[in-house]
């Protein structure tokens, strides 16, 4: 998925130096990061909240 975002002649280590600064947990997300929010999503604890978006995406979005 991320192999996009290389740039000509860029290696790997050289796209996630750059692309990195721009999320604010300076990590890639897990896929049990994701996996964690939707059994959250599908258990009854928000039972309250419809309609929402939910950015898993270390904070980028802010």
């Amino acid at each position: 998925m991320l192999a996009r975002f290389l740039r000509d002649g860029e290696t790997w280590t050289q796209a996630m130096e750059r692309y990195l600064p721009q999320i604010p947990v300076r990590r890639l997300g897990q896929p049990q990061e994701i996996a964690d929010t939707i059994a959250w999503i599908a258990a009854d604890a928000p039972g309250f909240m419809t309609a929402q978006v939910i950015a898993v995406d270390g904070g980028r979005s802010l």
